[in-house]
């Protein structure tokens, strides 16, 4: 229970600061990461295999990841991705190794959403700079 509230928690801490403060970017990533969070808050067989739903979920939150480190000029899309290529990863190994704890599986699908997240962060406080610094320059 502690870990979905953290989980939650740290979710809208992020999503907040990136559509708050963030560029277009942070934005849409930030709209993004709290629609596959919600998509994804109810597992249809309590982890005890691949879950479908949430793969494809993450498999077009991997799309968009892809298409963000293509267009954007940013850094940090290209973390976001990488961490999230774990999670796909997670998918494929409960597929490969069926017989892996259901606890197992939904952590470490859950677990690599903290680092996605904190990249979301970084990227926004980057941006951030990056704009009061523009706006020195130009002043």
């Amino acid at each position: 229970m502690i870990g979905i509230l953290a989980s939650a928690l740290t979710l809208l801490a992020a999503c907040s600061f990136a559509l708050t403060f963030g560029g277009r970017d942070e934005r849409q990533a930030a709209a993004c990461f709290s629609a596959a969070a919600i998509g994804s808050a109810f597992p249809m067989n309590g982890y005890a295999s691949v879950e479908l739903f949430i793969l494809s979920i993450d498999l077009v939150l991997a799309g968009f990841l892809f298409w963000l480190v293509l267009y954007s000029k940013a850094f940090w899309p290209i973390w976001a991705t990488a961490f999230h290529m774990i999670t796909l990863a997670t998918h494929a190994c409960l597929w490969l190794q069926p017989n892996i704890l259901p606890i197992a599986y939904a952590t470490f699908g859950i677990a690599w959403s903290y680092p996605v997240l904190f990249a979301l962060i970084w990227g926004t406080r980057e941006e951030m700079h990056f704009r009061r610094m523009s706006a020195r320059s130009n002043a």
